[in-house]
């Protein structure tokens, strides 16, 4: 379980950084801060997911859940993806706010600052896409295993996958 306690560490690193340990009173963040807070999250979840044995590797849009691991193994893998999921979406989201804020709008209307924004924004915005996408592979095949087998992989922690699925269909449009 060392996997989950480094993961909700990070995820309070990042509610710590980048949304004010979560008082709801976000001091103005200039726009390289937000990046660059983002960009050391992000180097973080990456750092931890090479850290994870192979049996226990996030899976994405591109895996499948495996039916050789035991019912708690792949139970563990499946909440430790959404949970990474989760938690990269909440370090990506403060950059894309700014991004996505209509021009004219964005603290710092300096002209090579929001040109910068722009650009990195669409590459940031296509990663969450990718991000909402995997979140969703996941739930569904979470779901299909149940469904088409006697493995019941929802277990006490269901509201996990809801909350991912929930919080992925807001920011694709779709919820």
């Amino acid at each position: 379980m060392t996997s989950a306690r480094s993961i909700a560490h990070i995820a309070g690193e990042v509610v710590e950084k980048l949304y004010d340990q979560n008082l709801g009173t976000r001091p103005y963040q200039s726009m390289s801060e937000a990046h660059d807070h983002m960009s050391r999250m992000c180097w973080r979840l990456a750092k931890w997911q090479d850290d994870l044995p192979a049996y226990l590797r996030v899976l994405t849009s591109h895996d499948a859940i495996e039916a050789g691991q035991t019912l708690e193994t792949t139970r563990l893998r499946v909440l430790l993806s959404l949970r990474y999921f989760g938690v990269r979406i909440l370090a990506l989201r403060p950059v894309l706010v700014q991004f996505l804020d209509p021009p004219g709008t964005t603290a710092s209307p300096i002209e090579h600052q929001s040109r910068w924004l722009r650009s990195s924004g669409a590459v940031l915005l296509a990663d969450l896409v990718q991000t909402s996408s995997d979140v969703l592979h996941v739930s569904k095949g979470l779901l299909m295993t149940a469904r088409n087998s006697n493995r019941n992989l929802l277990g006490a922690w269901w509201f996990s996958c809801y909350y991912s699925e929930c919080y992925c269909q807001c920011w694709c449009g779709c919820g």
